[in-house]
């Protein structure tokens, strides 16, 4: 019963402590609740930027209780952030084993004076006012700790015997930088305090320290304090700093304290700033006296020109002045600007599989995260590594370069790239963004890294990912591959230092000789064809371009087809313009899920290798018909989605003029007028090395009915040594054998009918009208028809009023006398028929050519007719037909005053026949006669 009312009375004392603290828990007013001050030697305020300063004083007090010694609630949970760049150096002492921090010391003066650490490894005090002892005032040691697995290192003190565990953490700051910060949890209840003084050395070992070292602590006689205890010499030739000032300047140090109690929830938060003793903050200056000591490397892993290969960068800082107090700390790096060696570029094979790392992926990293959890292990192209002079060597974060998302990252860059190392065993991680800007014109690569870690690291390396799908491809000339770094420190006023190192390109692509420095080799391949090789038929058509690594890239290409090969433009629309304007400025992925162009004008696909070596990235693409383009009789437009892996480069639109010949309509893609094949996009080289075309549009493309050998011509443009310099790009040809089977499967039937109209009788001058048939789409198309008149129609040359010449037909400028009927040819392969006058035209021969000048839409065809004598009359020669389908021609010859032939005879009287001769495209041939029928009344 006495048990239960001493407990009842304590909990109900400790119930009214509670809710006074709840109302009242937090800091006192001004720099008696927090202060904080570090100190040079001598006892002034230390203000130089780097310096090592005797002593590092931070004090917190709580508000106490009615004004007695006792805090009004007890701290639970404490937190100092020391400013950013301000070091403690875990790695400058000793360190005090667990097992002894816990174990009491044995003290002559003190039977409660807490742990029995080593000498070693204290690094200052701590004063604890305590309602304990009636508020007197008690003096710590405060040692360096071995630091339990995921804490960066471990301060501990024992106030009246209670051991109390300081984590120091390395988080990392809002704005990307680090600093460190004490924390002490869940602090003992019975502590009491109402005040917590630390002290920290700036060099432990100073014999100044002495008097609060060890035994020497809290002695009996605190004015003579070796008067009764004996201090260790062994450390005292070890004057090592444990404390470094921030180098980069500024107008105050602030520091923050944040604490919660036992008895409140929430937190209670204080600032201070590094100043005199009840004056203002004292600035941080004195940064232009400060000398960096840096050097960096930047070697490429491969010694062959154009070739993918690795990236070793290390960034080195001498920071052997961390522990030397005899000197100001050289400052980190703060911004490394690389410019790697000219010639090295992205490789387009790195895109195939690689994917990329969110903003929200590069949050959720973190130092317990496994690979892959956070940043996916697909978007990783190295590994990243650093150490830190606050640990021991072997210590070493280790982690992943990854790809960032493009134009999602801080930069809004093509391309970022994300740095995460880890160091779990001391519970940090270095995350870093950083930007690698392509030369527009030349795809040159400067990589930069801002805001890198102020805390003092000895080397951070990044290494770029070797193999075929590696990051970078190096220059294709042999010969020195030098980086450029540029390294800025965090200290004002401190000029940057600029180091140059790289490597040897030794050797030729697969080890072979070096290019010799002049235009490189252009000797591409294409092959060309269709998949049927039957006559007259519709097939799919292909063309394959390759080139290798050694030779030019390939920026147009001209296309010559064989004579007779053609496409049923009937039904398809035209892409329209605005839908051409307008893909050319969407996203590579939103024309793939949305093209501009319609689907009823799609004619073709593309497929498109990007890259070097045998592993290449590649991306598809659609053509799309479309209409006249630079004065061509038509287009192609190819839409190919610049979506290589992860970066979208946009849509790469290349418009191909279609030239057709008026005499024999074959069909070529003229380079000259049409849109050049890019090379370089956003500064990443495309390295174009294969293009697979393929027209295969359902009966689209239509065969010859001829099988005469021919060849499909391709002539490729190569850019030279210099991207940006046409002036040294090369031409190469290559032939793809075309020749079709089955020409003897065609007929050849054709049918010619001739009608005379007006007068009928001798010496007038009728009208002719020819038509033209064959007999079906199995039938050869013409070739050669040869029509001889009969003896009862002449030429009226008396009626021949003008003569176009060659250079006003060609100009289609012709003068209207020259016009003398009109012709209208029918094909399947147009929507509209082919219509147009018939002039009469300056020949080599006696007599002018009979010449019918044919359009539809922006496509002329010319049929030319020479007119000659024949034994009995009069004969017209159509040679060298073009190969194309035919259904029907009709050619109308006007009568009358106009009219070109007179009759010699009364053609109602004797209706005359004409002999005709055919030859059709696969040489089969036609004989027959056609009655010249005339316009007769009766039964004449």
């Amino acid at each position: 019963m006495k048990g239960f009312l001493i407990c009842l009375l304590a909990a109900c004392a400790l119930a009214s402590t509670t809710a006074t603290a709840e109302a009242s828990f937090g800091f006192l007013p001004g720099e008696e609740g927090f202060s904080a001050r570090a100190i040079a030697d001598g006892g002034a305020t230390a203000k130089q930027a780097g310096l090592h300063p005797y002593q590092l004083n931070i004090g917190v007090g709580f508000k106490l209780d009615s004004g007695g010694p006792s805090p009004d609630g007890d701290v639970r949970d404490l937190t100092v952030d020391l400013p950013t760049g301000l070091l403690l150096n875990p790695n400058a002492t000793g360190v005090c084993a667990r097992a002894k921090f816990f174990q009491p010391r044995q003290s002559a003066f003190e039977t409660t004076s807490g742990e029995n650490c080593p000498d070693s490894s204290q690094v200052g005090t701590v004063e604890v006012a305590s309602g304990r002892g009636g508020g007197e005032v008690r003096r710590y040691g405060l040692f360096n700790l071995t630091p339990p697995d995921g804490v960066a290192a471990q301060l501990g003190f024992a106030p009246f015997g209670m051991p109390i565990a300081i984590d120091l953490a390395i988080p990392e700051g809002a704005d990307g930088t680090y600093l460190m910060s004490l924390r002490a949890r869940n602090l003992p209840l019975t502590l009491d305090a109402s005040r917590l003084s630390l002290a920290f050395w700036g060099v432990p070992f100073a014999t100044s320290h002495d008097g609060e070292r060890g035994d020497c602590l809290n002695e009996l006689e605190p004015d003579f304090p070796w008067a009764k205890c004996a201090v260790a010499g062994t450390q005292k030739s070890r004057e090592v700093a444990y404390l470094s000032l921030p180098t980069r300047c500024a107008s105050s140090l602030p520091f923050t304290v944040t604490a919660t109690s036992w008895q409140q929830p929430g937190t209670v938060q204080a600032q201070a700033l590094n100043r005199d003793p009840g004056g203002p903050a004292v600035p941080l200056s004195g940064c232009g006296s400060l000398t960096p000591d840096f050097d960096a490397t930047g070697v490429l892993s491969d010694k062959k020109a154009s070739s993918p290969s690795g990236y070793n960068f290390s960034l080195i800082n001498n920071i052997t002045t961390l522990t030397n107090p005899q000197f100001l700390l050289t400052p980190a790096t703060r911004t490394a600007v690389v410019k790697l060696p000219p010639g090295v570029s992205v490789n387009p094979s790195v895109g195939a599989g690689l994917v990329t790392c969110s903003p929200q992926q590069f949050a959720a990293e973190t130092v317990a995260s496994i690979p892959g959890q956070a940043c996916p292990n697909g978007a990783k192209i190295g590994d990243f590594s650093a150490r830190s002079a606050l640990f021991e060597p072997a210590e070493r974060f280790e982690g992943a370069i990854y790809l960032a998302t493009p134009h999602d990252n801080p930069f809004d860059a093509l391309i970022a790239v994300y740095l995460v190392a880890k160091l779990p065993d001391r519970g940090i991680q270095v995350r870093l963004a950083g930007r690698i800007d392509p030369a527009p014109g030349t795809g040159n690569l400067v990589a930069t890294f801002d805001s890198l870690p102020q805390i003092p690291y000895s080397d951070l390396d990044l290494n770029f990912r070797t193999g075929q799908r590696a990051f970078l491809i190096t220059p294709s000339a042999c010969g020195q591959a030098v980086s450029q770094v540029t390294m800025t420190p965090w200290a004002e006023g401190v000029a940057p230092v600029t180091v140059s190192d790289g490597s040897v390109i030794e050797t030729g692509i697969d080890g072979g000789p070096c290019p010799n420095g002049s235009t490189p080799p252009f000797a591409p391949g294409a092959i060309a064809g269709g998949l049927n090789s039957n006559v007259g038929s519709y097939t799919p058509y292909f063309v394959h371009l390759t080139r290798r690594d050694t030779e030019q890239e390939i920026t147009s290409y001209s296309l010559v087809l064989p004579k007779g090969l053609t496409a049923k433009l009937a039904g398809i629309p035209f892409c329209p313009e605005a839908a051409i304007a307008a893909s050319r400025t969407r996203s590579g992925r939103e024309e793939e899920v949305n093209s501009s162009c319609p689907a009823a004008s799609l004619v073709g696909h593309t497929l498109t290798g990007y890259g070097i070596g045998a592993a290449l990235t590649y991306a598809s693409g659609r053509i799309y018909l479309a209409g006249p383009y630079k004065g061509s009789a038509l287009s192609l437009v190819t839409v190919n989605s610049a979506t290589i892996g992860p970066f979208d480069l946009g849509t790469i639109v290349i418009r191909s003029a279609f030239q057709i010949d008026p005499l024999t309509a074959q069909v070529r893609i003229d380079s000259r007028i049409s849109d050049p094949i890019p090379h370089i996009i956003d500064g990443i080289p495309l390295h174009l090395r294969d293009v697979r075309i393929y027209i295969d549009r359902p009966e689209f493309t239509h065969s010859p009915s001829s099988c005469e050998a021919s060849q499909l011509t391709s002539t490729l443009t190569g850019s030279g040594a210099s991207f940006e310099n046409p002036g040294d790009d090369s031409i190469a040809s290559a032939l793809s054998y075309f020749q079709l089977l089955n020409c003897l499967t065609l007929g050849f039937k054709p049918q010619l009918g001739m009608r005379l109209r007006g007068g009928s009788k001798r010496s007038d001058f009728p009208s002719l009208r020819a038509t033209f048939a064959s007999a079906g789409p199995r039938d050869s198309n013409l070739k050669r028809i040869e029509v001889t008149m009969p003896h009862s129609l002449f030429l009226a040359q008396s009626h021949i009023d003008q003569i176009c010449t060659r250079p006003r037909f060609n100009a289609e400028s012709c003068p209207k006398g020259s016009d003398y009927g009109d012709a209208v040819a029918y094909t399947p392969l147009f929507d509209q028929p082919l219509r147009g006058k018939v002039y009469l035209r300056s020949s080599d021969h006696p007599l002018p050519d009979l010449v019918a000048d044919l359009h539809s839409g922006s496509i002329r065809i010319v049929v030319e007719g020479k007119i000659g004598p024949a034994k009995n009359g009069m004969r017209v020669l159509f040679d060298g037909v073009p190969d194309a389908p035919i259904n029907r021609f009709v050619m109308t010859l006007y009568g009358g005053k106009r009219g070109l032939l007179v009759n010699s005879a009364n053609v109602c009287a004797a209706p005359p026949k004409a002999t005709v001769k055919a030859l059709g495209q696969n040489n089969s041939g036609a004989s027959f006669t056609t009655r010249l029928r005339g316009q007769c009344g009766g039964k004449k």
